[in-house]
């Protein structure tokens, strides 16, 4: 299947700096078009990933959470931005992963436990 070649091909080494806006726009087109177990399998070879493209990482985060869960436990390319933006717009699943981070900063922790859902604040 394309979308996991060219995961494959994205974690393999860092892209040149030419190659990584055009895999990423590659990547997350494939991402919007293919069924949930693909996008698993994409976020969990992609979470990994230090040099992961941005857009497909913020995009596989912000799905369902069966998709989302490796990229918010794992991924050092979201940003607290991204999380924090994740926690006001999320589900309370997405809330609980975010929380469940090793490190999530103040701001963070603010904006995941904003709610007062009881699983939130208990894994915090």
């Amino acid at each position: 299947m394309l979308a996991m070649s060219v995961t494959e091909m994205c974690v393999s080494k860092p892209l040149s700096a030419r190659a990584e806006p055009i895999a990423g726009e590659l990547l997350l087109t494939l991402a919007r078009k293919v069924e949930e177990k693909v996008r698993i399998s994409m976020a969990n070879i992609l979470a990994d990933c230090e040099w992961a493209p941005h857009g497909v990482i913020k995009f596989l985060a912000f799905d369902a959470p069966s998709v989302a869960e490796k990229i918010i436990l794992q991924s050092i390319r979201l940003t607290d931005a991204d999380l924090i933006s994740l926690a006001d717009s999320g589900s309370v699943e997405h809330r609980c992963l975010i929380a469940e981070r090793p490190k999530i900063s103040s701001s963070i922790s603010d904006a995941v436990s904003l709610r007062a859902e009881p699983p939130v604040i208990s894994i915090l």
